[in-house]
């Protein structure tokens, strides 16, 4: 059924498109410029289209695509613009039947000559209507100029914009790419930061066999500061350090019978390790005296120790003992990273040391 309408409708279409040429064909050729036969073709398109939005309303209901009423009120509107044109129609002459014995006769005068074809020289065509048709055909020239030029620049602004796309992603991709490679580069040197970084910590520790933490003016300062807080006249002046093939070390004397010495890295000039001979058989002051001094020491060492941790240490060397023997003393601990030893050597006397718990 749908088929059938549209073919009916694109017939109609036909006969519309038939009906417009050969009115032209008419105005032209036979050069009748009445408003009669204006109207007649007024009429019989308006006749066509009444037909043709007639057939697509049919068409539009049984699609239900909602424009039926739409072309219904077109197809109103041209049977309107029908009905109004067969009634206004000036010229519209009373048909009259002939007889049935009478014969119609057109006069020899009346019969039309051809025309001549359309020119300058027709006499149904003016000057001025040859004029206006040239400007209409020169005025479509340029509209399609216009609408060429139009398109080639909405064309190129289109290529520009796509241009400017690619221009955006090819840079977004650059940035990244950038990016990575930054990343890649930092992690590299990192990485190689870190390789020298270990080199560096193991030669340190290679040249550094061991090390209590403090530099010599650091011990010397932190030795006298032990020294007047518990009031003891034992401090010691600047210490002159002695260079050494393999180590430097200083030495200073506390009494004539109480000797303090030290060896110190070459690679960060720290401590290595803090000795204490004393020789002080049969003398209970420099006894005392010796004991004192050690006391200092383990004081200087670790700062954050209290008396009570000090006197543990002296009790884990064996020094708070009663029964203590000078001739048999042999102890060592290790306490907070420090390892504090103490022995007693026949004609040397005592000796206490403090070092790294980790010294090779």
């Amino acid at each position: 059924m749908v088929c059938f309408l549209y073919k009916i409708s694109i017939n109609c279409n036909i006969h519309l498109n038939t009906t417009c040429i050969l009115f032209i064909k008419y105005i032209l050729v036979e050069g009748d410029y009445t408003l009669s036969t204006f109207i007649a073709f007024l009429f019989m398109a308006a006749l066509i289209a009444v037909i043709v939005f007639l057939v697509l309303g049919i068409m539009n209901v049984i699609k239900k695509n909602g424009r039926a009423k739409r072309t219904f009120l077109y197809s109103g509107a041209a049977f309107i613009a029908t009905i109004i044109l067969a009634v206004t129609s000036p010229d519209a002459p009373a048909v009259k039947s002939p007889g049935p014995t009478e014969t119609v006769q057109t006069p020899v005068s009346e019969v039309s000559q051809p025309t001549a074809s359309i020119g300058d020289d027709q006499p149904g065509v003016t000057a001025e209507q040859t004029t206006a048709t040239d400007k209409q055909v020169q005025g479509n020239a340029e509209q399609q100029k216009t609408f060429a030029e139009n398109q080639i620049k909405k064309d190129e602004a289109k290529s520009a914009a796509q241009a400017k796309i690619k221009a955006a992603e090819k840079a977004k991709s650059d940035a990244a790419a950038k990016t990575e490679a930054d990343k890649k580069a930092a992690e590299a040197e990192q990485e190689t930061a870190a390789a020298k970084a270990k080199v560096a910590k193991e030669a340190a520790t290679n040249a550094i066999p061991g090390t209590i933490g403090m530099t010599p003016d650091q011990f010397r300062t932190a030795f006298n500061k032990s020294s007047t807080e518990i009031g003891m006249d034992m401090h010691l002046p600047k210490l002159n350090i002695s260079s050494g093939a393999v180590q430097n070390t200083f030495q200073y004397m506390l009494s004539d019978n109480i000797a303090l010495t030290g060896t110190i890295n070459k690679a960060d000039s720290s401590i290595r390790e803090i000795n204490l001979l004393g020789q002080t058989a049969g003398s209970y002051e420099e006894s005392a005296n010796y004991l004192l001094a050690m006391g200092l020491i383990m004081k200087a060492v670790d700062p954050r120790a209290t008396k009570e941790d000090n006197a543990a240490k002296m009790r884990k060397l064996g020094l708070m003992d009663e029964n203590l023997e000078l001739a048999n003393l042999n102890k060592q601990a290790t306490i907070d990273g420090l390892k504090y030893s103490i022995s007693y050597l026949d004609g040397i006397g005592l000796m206490f040391y403090v070092n790294d718990e980790n010294d090779k």
